[in-house]
C-alpha cells in the first residue's frame, strides 16, 4: 500500500478578536489608618458583569507609611476559557502599582505640631493642674513653667499599644499654709497617638491626656519638706521623672527632647 500527502495551507478567518479589559478601570484602591501604620483597602466595581469573576491582592496590606508603593494584581477566578467564552475577553492588565498618600502620620518631633495644636495642649494640662490647687485646701500655685517637651516614638520593629507619647514637663512653683515660703517641683503631663494631618493641621478636637496618678498609694506622690498635711503629685527633681517616663521605655521607645534642664 502506498501513501502520497504533500503539505496543505489552510487560511484561519472568521475567528472573532479577544478583547482585552482593563480590569483596573473597576476598582478603587484607597488606603487609610495613620501612617506608619496604614492599610490598603480594595473596593471592585460589582456593578460591571465581568468583575463578579476577578478577584485583587495586594503585596501589602498593612504597616504602611506614606511614599511606600503597594502592588495589585487582578486575577481571574475560574477557567479563563470560561471567561473568554462568556465575555469575549481576557485581562488586559495583571498587576498596577498604587501610591501610599495623603494619610495623617504620628509624630516623633514636637516641630511637627501646629502651634495651634501645641498651645491647646499646653493649656489643657495647665488648666488640669490649677483646678487641683483649686480643690485643695490651704494650697497656692504660683507659678507653671513649660521646661519642654519629651517625644517618645515606637522603634520600627517595635509593636507597642502606643505608636507615641508627647511630654509636657512643668517645673511648678508652689506655696501652702505651712510652707516657708514658695517651693518647686516637677509635674508632667503627656498625651499618646498624636497624628497630624498632611495640612499640618490635626484631629484631636477634645484631646485625652495623662498626669501622674493621684490617690493615697500614688507611686509619684512627694512631700515637700515637714509639711504632714500636704502631699503633691510630681517628682522634687527633673531626673526622677526622666528616668521614670523616658529612660524606663528606651527599650521599645526612641525619643526626642526639647526639655530645659
Amino acid at each position: 500500500m502506498e501513501f502520497k500527502y504533500s503539505n496543505i495551507e489552510y487560511k484561519v478567518s472568521g475567528l472573532k478578536e479577544v478583547e482585552k479589559f482593563n480590569p483596573f478601570d473597576y476598582v478603587e484602591v484607597t488606603f487609610s489608618g495613620i501612617s506608619p501604620a496604614g492599610t490598603v483597602n480594595i473596593s471592585p466595581d460589582y456593578d460591571k458583569a465581568e468583575m463578579q469573576y476577578v478577584y485583587f491582592s495586594a503585596d501589602n496590606y498593612n504597616s504602611l507609611k506614606n511614599g511606600d508603593e503597594v502592588t495589585v494584581t487582578a486575577s481571574i477566578s475560574g477557567s479563563v476559557d470560561s471567561f473568554v467564552e462568556k465575555y469575549g475577553a481576557v485581562l488586559g492588565n495583571t498587576t498596577k502599582v498604587y501610591t501610599v498618600e495623603n494619610l495623617s502620620s504620628y509624630i516623633n518631633d514636637i516641630s511637627q505640631l501646629s502651634s495651634d495644636v501645641y498651645d491647646k495642649m499646653d493649656r489643657q494640662l495647665r488648666d488640669n493642674l490649677a483646678a487641683d490647687f483649686a480643690s485643695w485646701g490651704g494650697e497656692d500655685l504660683l507659678d507653671m513653667e513649660l521646661l519642654g517637651n519629651y517625644v517618645l516614638n515606637s522603634k520600627e520593629g517595635s509593636w507597642n499599644y502606643y505608636s507615641n507619647y508627647v511630654y509636657f514637663v512643668y517645673k511648678v512653683t508652689a506655696e501652702n499654709d505651712e510652707s516657708d515660703g514658695p517651693f518647686e517641683y516637677y509635674w508632667y503631663g503627656y498625651y499618646t497617638n498624636v497624628a497630624t494631618n498632611p495640612d499640618g493641621s490635626s484631629d484631636l478636637n477634645v484631646m485625652e491626656f495623662n498626669v501622674p496618678a493621684k490617690g493615697l498609694f500614688a507611686t509619684e506622690r512627694i512631700e515637700i519638706g515637714n509639711q504632714k498635711n500636704h502631699s503633691y503629685y510630681g517628682y522634687a527633681d527633673l531626673d526622677s521623672l526622666y528616668n521614670a517616663h523616658v529612660v524606663a521605655k528606651i527599650s521599645s521607645y526612641e525619643y526626642t527632647s526639647t526639655v530645659n534642664r
